[in-house]
């Protein structure tokens, strides 16, 4: 992968998310969100720590690489998010289907078991029900492959939501938890600009 081509793909991400403009992200799948995001810079990472000269969270960067990041402003998300698959400690979970208001996910279902998951949720202090974190994929050599349903941060074009702690990412929601929730081939707009659409990146430095 081409570091300096990365960098400048995640820079051009990352001030799409600082650019003010209400985030919505949606899918064929169903996932239908706005939010905002938080008052802080955006963060990159392409695999150098010092991509972040920032006051505030740890300095780091971590491999596989390729993304911008930025945490959400607590209270701001509502919608619906559908996880077409979902990794929860070796379970299979198929699509998760999560409401938010205000922030906060107020109802999940799925085709699988949640029992597990609900239980983690209830264990769990702090805000790990808030939206907190939205990361866009930049790393064209990374993708989704055909007939698995493994999706990861930097796949070009894939746009993940987290719930719970982002105090690492210079937000305020402290929690003892997080989810993750990756979602293959999403659309993601701020305002008027498309960032990702069906799961490929439309930005770039």
């Amino acid at each position: 992968t081409d570091h300096e081509a990365l960098r400048r793909s995640a820079k051009a991400a990352a001030a799409a998310l600082a650019s003010g403009g209400t985030v919505r992200v949606t899918s064929s799948g169903g996932t239908d969100i706005t939010f905002a995001v938080d008052d802080v810079p955006p963060r990159i990472n392409c695999g150098r720590p010092d991509d972040n000269v920032v006051p505030y969270g740890p300095m780091q960067g971590w491999l596989p690489a390729g993304e911008a990041y930025a945490p959400i402003r607590a209270g701001s998300a509502n919608g619906t998010v559908v996880v077409p698959s979902m990794d929860f400690r070796g379970s299979a979970l198929k699509n998760v289907t999560m409401t938010f208001k205000d922030g906060v996910m107020t109802e999940m279902s799925s085709e699988s078991d949640l029992e597990g998951l609900r239980g983690f949720l209830d264990s769990t202090t702090g805000d790990t029900k808030m939206l907190s974190i939205v990361d866009i994929g930049v790393n064209p050599d990374s993708h989704p492959i055909e007939g698995s349903d493994y999706a990861s941060w930097e796949m070009g074009g894939m746009v993940t939501l987290a719930t719970g702690d982002n105090s690492w990412a210079g937000g305020n929601v402290v929690s003892t938890g997080a989810l993750t929730l990756h979602l293959p081939g999403a659309t993601l707009a701020v305002g008027e600009t498309t960032v990702c659409d069906g799961g490929k990146l439309k930005v770039s430095g």
